[in-house]
């Protein structure tokens, strides 16, 4: 989970720095003036919600199969 969570991080704040770079590289007469270019909240949470749902789904998967009953024989031999 913790890995999850860093990785969204690291991911937020290299989005971040990308798109401040490509708006200082953009020349100027692409965009209007009045359009304001930045990361959009509700993506962001989209995107974090989804990081913890997988690191969830394919961590808690494996543990619970691995506390299946009968599994002591396997490892018995």
């Amino acid at each position: 989970m913790i890995l999850a969570i860093g990785g969204a991080a690291v991911g937020t704040l290299l989005a971040w720095g990308g798109l401040k770079s490509l708006v200082a590289l953009m020349p100027q007469n692409i965009i209007p003036a009045e359009a304001v270019i930045r990361l959009n909240t509700p993506v962001l949470a989209f995107t974090l919600f989804i990081a913890v749902m997988t690191a969830l789904v394919f961590g808690l998967v494996p543990a619970l199969e691995g506390g299946a009953k009968g599994l002591e024989r396997t490892f018995a031999g």
